[in-house]
C-alpha cells in the first residue's frame, strides 16, 4: 500500500489468502478503468490519501467496504490497517469484506 507523499507507508502490504487480484492505486491510477471496481481509502486526518483506493477486477465476487471511523456491521469481515509510524488518524481504519 504504498502512498508516495506519506513516507512511512512505503513497506506496508495488505495480503489475503489467495489471488483475488487486490490492487492498491493512488493518484486515481485505477478508479476510472471500468475493468475495475474500486473503494476509496480515504482518510480525511490525513491530506494526501484523498485520491487513494483499493481496487478488485470487476467480476469478483469480494465486496469492499472502508471506513475511516472504526469497523463495519455484522455480515462484514473487517481488519484494522495500521501503520504505528502514522498519526493517530490511522488508529480507527478499517477494511471490511464480503462475498457473493
Amino acid at each position: 500500500m504504498l502512498e508516495p507523499s506519506t513516507i512511512s507507508w512505503d513497506d506496508n502490504y495488505l495480503c489475503t489468502n489467495g489471488d483475488i487480484g487486490l490492487v492498491f492505486s493512488y493518484n486515481n491510477g485505477y478508479q476510472c478503468n471500468p475493468n475495475f471496481k474500486c473503494t476509496s481509502t480515504l482518510e480525511p486526518g490525513a491530506k494526501d490519501w484523498y485520491d487513494n483506493a483499493l481496487c478488485l477486477p470487476i467480476g469478483s465476487n469480494v465486496e469492499l467496504a472502508w471506513s475511516y471511523c472504526g469497523s463495519r456491521d455484522a455480515g462484514w469481515k473487517c481488519e484494522l490497517v495500521y501503520d504505528p509510524s502514522s498519526s493517530s488518524a490511522f488508529n480507527d481504519n478499517y477494511i471490511c469484506w464480503k462475498e457473493h
